[in-house]
């Protein structure tokens, strides 16, 4: 429903008629269009696609999922984390970082990553939607063995397990 315009009180019209009386009408009487709005800045999840999308790799395909065998085994606790990093109340930017920080550093081949759920629960909060995409770029995608969610005990959907390859020695 579109809504009403509010009525101009006497004060604000005789604001308006001493504002307009010093206004000089353009050359030619054509109005001048008004300048175009400055184009957003690109978020860091938008520069992050962006470079994937330029190297040619899908971003919109996540990292495989873990096999049959592996996933039975983290369901069942048998497979230790080398490391759990949390997400939770940092920035996107901030978060990327700390994901490749952790991936890249070579120090962990099995990750617990903790994003949360978010707030908008149908689709998942912006860092569930965002890792996939960020362990698609091409800098860590060939870190990543494999990305799957978490059992309830872990952190169910809020969570992720990440399988990285071994760093070769």
């Amino acid at each position: 429903m579109p809504r009403r315009a509010r009525a101009l009180s006497e004060e604000e019209r005789a604001l308006w008629r001493s504002f307009a009386a010093d206004i000089v009408p353009l050359r030619g009487g054509a109005a001048a269009s008004p300048p175009p709005p400055p184009a957003p800045r690109p978020t860091e999840a938008a520069k992050a696609v962006a470079r994937a999308a330029s190297s040619g790799r899908d971003i919109s395909t996540p990292p495989p999922e873990p096999d049959r065998k592996t996933k039975r085994a983290l369901r069942r606790g048998a497979l230790a984390f080398d490391r759990k990093i949390d997400l939770h109340g940092l920035t996107q930017a901030e978060a990327h970082r700390v994901l490749e920080a952790a991936v890249t550093g070579g120090r962990a081949r099995r990750l617990l990553v903790v994003t949360g759920r978010g707030r908008a629960k149908a689709d998942g909060g912006v860092l569930r939607r965002m890792l996939p995409r960020w362990l698609a770029e091409p800098g860590l995608a060939r870190h990543v063995v494999s990305l799957g969610v978490a059992a309830p005990g872990h952190g169910g959907d809020g969570a992720f397990y990440l399988l990285l390859r071994r760093r070769k020695s």
